[in-house]
């Protein structure tokens, strides 16, 4: 598991887009605008930013996959193992919530997005991005 990966997991704002017409890798939801993460050599290129309000035709739910209860368990006991160990019970505390946060047991959602212009993607997504989504693709101004 790559750092970028891990970093996704923790930030909720994420898409991941796995195919399609955009640029695959990881975007962030910013208000109205989907856009490109920044690599590590600067900030994205001006055609990495797509304006979605007015031009979101369609969002498909592909796969639903629920949250898994004991895979967060699994991941705050050991979060809270390892800080107890190294921290004391401060450490406890932060390495339970470390753990939680990091176990990846959040639901996700892979949905087919289709623009007006014609553009389609396939996104991996937390439920409440795929909400947002929705709202802004069912928006009338």
């Amino acid at each position: 598991m790559g750092f970028e990966n891990l970093l996704y997991r923790c930030d909720k704002n994420k898409i991941r887009i796995v195919s399609g017409d955009l640029q695959e890798g990881y975007w962030s939801l910013e208000g109205f605008c989907l856009v490109a993460a920044a690599s590590c050599c600067g900030s994205p290129s001006p055609a990495a930013k797509v304006e979605l309000a007015g031009n979101l035709s369609r969002v498909n739910v592909k796969e639903c996959r629920e949250s898994n209860s004991i895979g967060a368990f699994v991941g705050t006991g050991a979060g809270a193992i390892v800080g107890l160990r190294y921290y004391g019970l401060p450490g406890a505390v932060g390495g339970a919530l470390l753990g939680h946060l990091l176990s990846g047991n959040h639901a996700q959602v892979c949905a087919d997005v289709v623009l007006l212009d014609g553009r389609s993607f396939v996104a991996t997504m937390s439920s409440g991005i795929f909400t947002r989504l929705s709202a802004i693709a069912n928006r009338v101004d």
